[in-house]
């Protein structure tokens, strides 16, 4: 059967003590889990060194400590149920760094052998979630609290709007950084083209997620499309639309939340997602007069019902 792997790290502000202990108490899983925030209603069940889940989008499993060595490493093994019957061997992995601590995630699985195709998605996706917890659980620790919350409207009547916008096919993990800089380049554009009254957005038209890629157009509306685009730039129209919409209250550190929780609601057959019209992200308040936590961004998954 094909052997898939995850793993993924990441650096938290505090002592590997306090971070082994609180990572070594499942009741504080919910507060940082990549899969609990996206469905909060989830049954949970705690026993002694092991927790079970079920829910209507995140499915059902168990996760026991198999082995666990104080402030260095503990080992589970993971069983899902629900949507599918699969097993892993997981770790969480601790180290000193000055007075902080790296944790690594790991996974190890495999999958039947006619999803050999699979494999490359299903690595990247796990290491997304991996990531988005990974996050998370260093807020949590570092500050006591998390800037993510999310919520939902089965139907939004979204207009048609004119944009100017660069275009980009990048690997993920630079899209942070470069879309920074395109909406830097966006922001010279002359104020009076712009659509005050529309919110700057994100479409996305492609996630190849076997590459590790993304491509994207970063959008400011526009009255009306000028006959040429600025230097480097395009232009384009984002058709109206009806979509399911999932606000994401707090950091854009955790946008990655708001997606997953919208595309497991599309697999679990809530709306059927029109594939003809790309998905976008819309910055409802600005980010440079705007504190972190308040931070208001709108992911729009067009719906074709």
């Amino acid at each position: 059967m094909p052997a898939i792997h995850a793993s993924k790290e990441i650096i938290i502000e505090k002592p590997v003590s306090e971070v082994y202990a609180y990572v070594r108490d499942f009741e504080t899983w919910p507060k940082w889990s990549p899969w609990l925030i996206c469905e909060p209603e989830t049954k949970l069940s705690f026993q002694k060194d092991a927790y079970s889940w079920e829910g209507k989008f995140v499915g059902a499993g168990m996760m026991r400590v198999a082995d666990a060595k104080e402030n260095r490493q503990i080992d589970y093994h993971l069983e899902f149920l629900k949507p599918w019957k699969s097993k892993a061997a997981v770790s969480m992995e601790f180290s000193e760094l000055g007075d902080g601590t790296r944790v690594r995630w790991v996974m190890n699985s495999s999958l039947p052998w006619f999803m050999f195709f699979m494999k490359p998605m299903m690595e990247c996706m796990i290491g997304m979630d991996y990531e988005r917890g990974l996050r998370m659980l260093k807020e949590r620790l570092e500050t006591g609290t998390l800037r993510s919350a999310l919520s939902y409207e089965a139907r939004v009547t979204i207009p048609a709007c004119d944009y100017i916008g660069i275009e980009r096919i990048c690997a993920m993990e630079d899209m942070e950084r470069l879309m920074g800089e395109d909406f830097e380049k966006i922001g010279t554009i002359p104020e009076e083209l712009i659509a005050q009254d529309e919110p700057v957005f994100t479409i996305y038209n492609a996630w190849k997620l076997s590459k590790g890629q993304a491509s994207y157009i970063a959008c400011c509306p526009v009255k009306t499309a000028p006959s040429q685009a600025p230097g480097g730039m395009m232009i384009g129209r984002r058709p109206a639309c009806e979509a399911f919409t999932v606000d994401h209250k707090g950091s854009y550190n955790h946008l990655g939340n708001a997606w997953a929780a919208g595309m497991m609601r599309g697999q679990a057959k809530l709306f059927k997602q029109d594939k003809k019209v790309p998905p976008f992200e819309q910055y409802l308040n600005d980010p440079h007069e705007t504190a972190e936590a308040d931070l208001l961004t709108r992911v729009c998954l067009p719906r074709k019902d």
